[in-house]
């Protein structure tokens, strides 16, 4: 709820100037104020609903094991965190649009510079030929949360 209320906070102030439907960017996401007849005003996301769940789910071509797979062969533990016993898990958080591709990447929870770094790097390498998630057997855009293990031995 805090994330609907936080944006109208710095909205507010530039409705008073709007005289038609506008979008705005506010962290990251797009918001579509539209003005009413009543002079009442309705703020919305612009972009497609992104579900967290849906009744089936993305998946990468050849399932998990293949998506952990290329993530194990691609992954660079960085020299830097292995001489310094830096180690952890970083939360990768993305978007798998109805189109079948990766959007929307961020860092949901980082473990140290080095690591989050090479973890996103990993991440934009995962390629966009995903079967994408589907709802009333349409695609939706479906969020993703892969979390990156980097373990010493």
């Amino acid at each position: 709820m805090i994330k609907y209320i936080l944006p109208l906070f710095f909205l507010l102030p530039l409705i008073g100037f709007s005289q038609a439907d506008t979008t705005y960017e506010y962290n990251g996401v797009v918001y579509k104020i539209e003005e009413q007849a009543d002079n009442r005003f309705i703020v919305t996301e612009a972009q497609d609903t992104i579900y967290m769940f849906a009744e089936v789910m993305p998946e990468f071509p050849g399932g998990m094991s293949k998506l952990f797979q290329m993530v194990g062969s691609t992954l660079k533990y960085p020299k830097y965190a292995l001489d310094n016993d830096i180690a952890g898990k970083v939360y990768m958080s993305f978007v798998i649009t109805k189109e079948g591709n990766v959007s929307n990447i961020k860092i949901i929870k980082g473990v140290h510079e080095l690591l989050d770094k090479e973890a996103m790097r990993v991440v934009k390498l995962i390629p966009n030929n995903w079967t994408p998630g589907r709802v009333d057997d349409s695609p939706v855009n479906v969020n993703f949360l892969l979390p990156i293990n980097f373990a010493l031995r």
